[in-house]
């Protein structure tokens, strides 16, 4: 039965090998990501069932478990072949290997057990690509060019861009956050002027107080930064507020954003900080595990908190390397190892994730210690730390990150020559964001129409392929802001007149519905999808019924029978055109209806629960 079965697979690989178990890389890392998923539970880094470990070629071959020369008499093979129930099949905890997984095995061991870089997973390069520019490509931004060469191979032709009111709400919205006024929007349509769009977007980035308080959300969302909650009762957490509207205000350079954070300056020391969590707490969760899981995720895509506890299962990083980064960030300058919450007796000393991009000074004081950190982090060798912020970028302008997790950073890009052409021409502007923006908004690519995702699986699938920016919903903090410029003032306004920014306040009940996070962990990505308590919210929630009736009284006072005209208003106003003649006769029906200031609350809460209100195009 065992020679049958054996036969029976070498004669599938002799017909025809598995698209997905190709030679080379591909092949390996698939065969060793099984190894790791099906294999690793009794014969892993931490487990050697039968004196057997699988996580290095050298402990596989020194086993004997495999015989290179004659593969067919592997052990490892034969036992993967045993039929269930079999005493010796492997593996013997979980369900037998399927038959595409056993050809990948077999194939990879009579290829010579190849094993290329530190682990079962594929990690991307570390060093940042020069890409050269496309010969002959009739774009002049480097973008297009790739994009172009992207299309070609995809066979998709090239869309003519968007019209100019979809542009202008589009780069008002990714810029400063903000709805553009009647007077900006006439304006900037009757510009005849070619180079307007560019011109816009230099204008708009000019504006550094409506700049700050935009992006102002993106990153306290990924420093974890707020202005009240968990930890801030008893001091075990500390704002960055200050010195992040600074930073951002003056277009602090990314590589030196980064560098204050990891110092101990006392208005960015925050980020480091972390929470001081009451009460007994996981050794996963201590301050340096915090800083070091944080820090990682957020500047360097990585995932690390799988380790911070055991060997990661879904990665190559190791409960020894999460404990050395976590002890950069401590006072002692070293950490107790801990598995699974229990002490292992060992201790963890710096050593950064990746080795070329600097070395620790043994014994280093902590204020030391953190600037080393910063120089590797930042280090221009370090092309992690370029791609994960281009990528988080790309996907807030365009809805998608060229890598889908922007957390996992090792994943495929779907055009790794834009996202390395970018990272490396990033570095290249000295770390400048306010250029990283304007390159992207100033691209053909984002001035294309917009696209539906038709569900998170196809915008997760190595399949996916680009047409266009996505279709985004407004943020919380975008809503708000648009109300208040459209409608009435959510939040009151302030000395000068102007609206109070959503991001300025704390997180009530109507941002938190809207999607707005509490902040106790790093947050990269909200969410593109609605939820029941946002539609709640929508529908009877106390912030917004009490800014309606507000809006809906000031209305009908000014206005009165007029509501024709309030609705042109309206609509000028909150979305830069005039509106159809269908939704003109179906807004004025409900004042027809009731004569009172109740038709305009009905008319507004129409007006901004229209999809196209909501929405970036």
């Amino acid at each position: 039965m065992l020679h049958f079965k054996l036969i029976k697979v070498l004669g599938v690989l002799a017909l025809a090998v598995s698209a997905k178990a190709s030679e080379g890389l591909a092949l390996q890392y698939e065969a060793r990501q099984i190894i790791a998923h099906k294999c690793w539970k009794c014969h892993g880094s931490e487990r050697d069932e039968g004196d057997l470990r699988l996580h290095t070629r050298k402990l596989i071959v020194d086993s004997g478990t495999v015989d290179l020369k004659a593969p067919h008499k592997s052990k490892l093979l034969q036992r993967i072949n045993l039929p269930e129930g079999h005493k010796e099949i492997m593996p013997l905890e979980s369900k037998p290997l399927s038959d595409e997984e056993i050809s990948v095995l077999t194939q990879w061991v009579e290829g010579g057990l190849k094993w290329d870089g530190r682990g079962a997973f594929k990690e991307a390069p570390l060093a940042l690509r020069k890409v050269d520019a496309v010969a002959g490509s009739q774009f002049s931004n480097p973008i297009d060019q790739h994009v172009d060469q992207y299309f070609k191979a995809q066979k998709i032709l090239w869309q003519p861009v968007v019209e100019d009111r979809i542009f202008l709400r589009r780069a008002y919205f990714d810029s400063i956050g903000l709805l553009p006024t009647v007077e900006q929007a006439a304006k900037f349509l009757s510009d005849k002027s070619p180079d307007k769009r560019q011109a816009l977007v230099k204008e708009l980035l000019s504006r550094n107080q409506s700049y700050q308080q935009h992006w102002l959300s993106f990153w306290n969302d990924l420093l974890r930064n707020d202005y009240s909650g968990t930890g801030f009762i008893t001091g075990g957490r500390k704002q960055i507020t200050k010195w992040l509207r600074g930073a951002l205000n003056s277009n602090l350079p990314y590589d030196v954003m980064v560098k204050d954070l990891f110092s101990t300056k006392p208005d960015a020391q925050g980020f480091i900080k972390g929470i001081q969590w009451r009460g007994t707490v996981s050794a996963s969760q201590s301050v340096e595990m915090q800083a070091a899981q944080n820090s990682a995720q957020a500047f360097l895509g990585i995932n690390i908190k799988c380790a911070s506890c055991h060997d990661a299962f879904t990665s190559n990083w190791s409960l020894q390397q999460s404990h050395e980064f976590a002890s950069f960030f401590s006072k002692e300058g070293s950490v107790d190892i801990h598995r699974c919450d229990k002490p292992t007796g060992g201790k963890a000393t710096p050593k950064f994730l990746y080795d070329g991009l600097g070395s620790v000074t043994p014994n280093a004081k902590l204020e030391d210690r953190l600037k080393q950190l910063g120089e590797m982090v930042t280090h221009k060798e370090n092309g992690r730390f370029s791609r994960t912020i281009v990528n988080r970028y790309w996907g807030l302008l365009m809805g998608r990150g060229l890598i889908f997790q922007v957390d996992e950073m090792d994943s495929k890009p779907w055009s790794a020559d834009v996202l390395d052409d970018l990272a490396y021409r990033f570095v290249e502007n000295k770390y400048d964001l306010k250029w990283l923006i304007a390159e992207i908004m100033n691209s053909q690519a984002y001035q294309l129409p917009s696209v539906h995702s038709k569900s998170r699986n196809q915008l997760a699938s190595d399949d996916y392929v680009f047409r266009g920016p996505l279709v985004r919903r407004m943020s919380a903090e975008q809503f708000a802001d648009s109300f208040s410029q459209a409608v009435s003032p959510i939040y009151s306004v302030n000395k000068q007149g102007g609206i109070i920014r959503a991001s300025d306040k704390p997180r009530d009940q109507f941002q938190t519905a809207l999607g707005r996070p509490n902040r106790e962990n790093v947050t990269s990505a909200r969410s593109e999808r609605g939820n029941l308590l946002e539609s709640l919210e929508l529908t009877n929630g106390t912030v917004l019924d009490s800014a309606l009736k507000k809006a809906a009284d000031q209305a009908y006072k000014e206005n009165g029978a007029n509501v024709e005209g309030y609705i042109n208003a309206l609509f000028q106003r909150g979305l830069n055109r005039q509106p159809s003649e269908k939704e003109r006769h179906l807004l004025l029906s409900f004042y027809q209806q009731n004569q009172k200031a109740v038709a305009y609350h009905d008319i507004i809460w129409i007006f901004i629960n229209l999809p196209e209100f909501q929405s970036v195009l």
